[in-house]
Formats: C-alpha cells, structure tokens, sequence
C-alpha cells in the first residue's frame, strides 16, 4: 500500500474545482458537539423534553422508554445506550421485519414501521444543535468573534475572502466549491442562512418550498450561491407524503418540528421527516433525494479536488463508496487527475515508519490510492484546518 502524502497547509486557489464533503466527524467538533452513532443513543438517553411534539416530559419520556425496548430487542445482552451498538444494525433489524410480509403478520409489520418511526425521531432528537440561531458558531463575519470556534463559519469566511476585492465585495467563485454533507444536523446550514444579508444565497440542489429569500432568485448570479447537497436528508426538511405532490418543506434556521400539519402545496398530510435513516440498505429512492445523488454525482465528476472533513468513510457507505469510485474511473478515463484530502483529528505522523495507519487512512488509501494527502492533524482537527488555509 503506498504511504500518503501529508500536507499541514492548503491554498483555496489550487484546483480547477473543489467539493467538500463533511462526516459524522465535522459536526462532532466544538462548538457544535453532535455526537456520531456510535454516542448517540448515550446522549439521546440523557435528553430532556424536546421540541413540540415531544416537549413534555411525560411525552417524551415515553419516547425514550420504547427506543430503550427496541434497541434491547436486537441487543438484548448489552446496554441499550453502550457505544458498541451500532445503528445501522438496529435500523436494518426492523427494516426487515417491516418488509418481510411471507413470515410476519401485517400487524407486525406495522410495528416494525412504528418502530422505525421512533428510532428516527430519536435520531432527529440527538442530532440537533443546541443555541440560539444568532450564536457567533453559526455566523460568519460576525462583529465580534470573541474566539468563539466556529469552524464551519469560519471555513465560509475563508472561501468568502479567497476572492474578496479591493473594494471589500465578495467578488467569490462559489461555483469553484461545492459543499456536501452526510449529516443530519444543520450547523452548516444556519451559518450559510446568516450570510443572506450579505447577497449571498443557498442552492440545496432541489427546489424547496418556504426557505423564501434565502434561496437563490431566478437569474441570480451562480458566484452569488452556495450548492449545498444533503445525501442523507436534512432536520430541516418535511417531504408531502402524496406521491403526485412530494413537496419539499424547509424550516429555515429550526429544526422541522411540525410534522402533523398537512401540505401547503396541497393540502396532503402528516408531513414526514426527509432523512434517509442509517442502515445497511440505505433506500434512495426518494426522488428528491434520488436528484441530489445525481447531482452530487455530477459534481464529483467536475470537480478536481475532493476534500473530506470528519468522514471515515465506512463500509456501511456502500452507495457513496461505489458512487466515489465510478467517478474516479470516469475522471481517469478522460485523463483528469484527482486531488482526494482527507481531513481528521490527530495527531498523526505519517512520516514515522512504523506507523499503523488509522482504520479510516488505510480505507481511503484503499479506494483512492497516490491521490490521497492525509492533513498532518493536531487535537483541534477541523478548526486548525480551517485557521491553516490559504486564498
């Protein structure tokens, strides 16, 4: 296996193109602290009262006791909050039982639905972002940082000053990057909201109904706009359950919260969460959902440079891992290299012989071998990232 390069410095200027990709890992990081699958259930456990739907203690107690007995069901000989318990396991369990109508009855497999149900709702719950929408973490060139860490804030602000004029304008490409997440969590969302003040707007790929002046008007500029693609669905986000309507609702900076009211569209309801929940045969059949593959498919194929943020990139990932790998082979057929970074947190030498790579290194150097550059990381991870950039 060919040992990866390591660079500790990155100039926003060096590709033809740039798409980021952000794990588990990204969000993770301080100040937004969302816990990866393998904390989630612990952190969901330990939850108090949460939003509308649940903000009642006895509501949402209730809630916690029938995720803790269905957890137990496929892991009854360990601790339903342990960190060993993985998600995709307990969310493919009733999957299954919700599909399997030759050995289950369809009163059990409308439990299993049920189940689901609930297991999303915990996911929904433990993956939220505490603070308030005006928090310096989730606005960039606020007037006063006061060291407040914001690494996703701060990330726009570099990619916003890598082509600010003389004359203080954000003259930027935001075509040269586009930004896609893995993640349910809106940090990441909130910060590129707060920057429509400053003409700069929010492109999810799909249209969207309620974002109002936040998403791009018709012949705004494409150096004026931010592509974002959500793989796996957003908190913010309601989808019509109507199959003739499928509209797509979006909450803004909150968290979609309301997903009993019917369709504005038309008039069609309960609105449902649109996450695509962790399994081991994640379904993206969603049509929505389907186009921002395509998408993100087609961008990979233009961009140069692929940078991945707090992203182990795990075997449960298989459509992302096949998506990532036909478009490599694509790129080389058309003769055109391919920069893959991997950012992570450390530390990390590679540069000592003896080093065992990390599970995630040896993963990515599998897929992408001599394109790989592994970021030199220290303890602060994502934010000293960010701090070393270059225009």
């Amino acid at each position: 296996m060919n040992t990866p390069r390591v660079f500790d410095s990155l100039s926003l200027s060096g590709a033809a193109g740039t798409l980021w990709l952000f794990g588990a890992g990204a969000s993770k990081c301080e100040p937004y602290s969302v816990p990866t699958q393998y904390g989630l259930l612990k952190h969901f456990a330990a939850m108090g009262p949460f939003g509308r739907k649940y903000g009642h203690r006895q509501a949402f107690v209730a809630l916690q006791s029938r995720v803790q007995r269905l957890v137990e069901r496929v892991v009854p000989g360990r601790e339903w909050t342990s960190w060993e318990n993985c998600l995709e396991e307990i969310f493919s369990f009733y999957e299954l039982l919700a599909d399997d109508t030759a050995n289950c009855t369809p009163a059990e497999n409308a439990a299993a639905r049920k189940a689901l149900d609930d297991l999303t709702r915990a996911l929904w719950a433990a993956t939220t972002v505490g603070g308030a929408n005006t928090a310096l973490k989730f606005k960039p060139f606020p007037e006063s940082r006061r060291r407040t860490p914001a690494p996703y804030a701060e990330l726009l602000e570099r990619l916003l000053r890598g082509g600010e004029t003389r004359g203080g304008a954000h003259a930027f490409a935001a075509s040269q990057h586009r930004l896609v997440t893995m993640n349910y969590d809106i940090s990441l969302d909130r910060c590129l909201l707060h920057l429509n003040a400053q003409g700069v707007f929010l492109d999810y790929g799909v249209p969207v109904t309620g974002l109002g002046s936040a998403t791009p008007p018709n012949g705004a500029a494409d150096d004026a706009t931010f592509l974002l693609l959500r793989l796996h669905g957003s908190l913010n986000w309601l989808r019509c359950p109507a199959t003739t309507c499928r509209t797509l609702h979006h909450s803004g900076e909150y968290h979609a919260d309301d997903d009993n009211a019917p369709c504005e569209a038309c008039g069609a309801g309960p609105l449902r969460p649109a996450l695509v929940y962790p399994s081991y045969t994640r379904r993206y059949d969603d049509p929505v959902i389907g186009a921002i593959w395509a998408r993100t498919r087609a961008e990979l194929l233009a961009a140069d440079r692929w940078i991945f943020i707090g992203y182990s990139l795990p075997a449960a990932d298989v459509h992302l891992r096949a998506v990532l790998r036909s478009c490599i082979e694509q790129r080389r057929a058309a003769g055109r290299p391919t920069e893959v970074l991997l950012v992570g947190r450390g530390p990390l030498d590679l540069s000592q012989k003896d080093l065992e790579l990390s599970k995630a290194v040896n993963e990515y150097s599998a897929l992408f071998a001599d394109r790989l550059a592994v970021w030199n990381a220290t303890e602060d991870g994502f934010g000293d990232f960010v701090g070393r950039l270059c225009p």
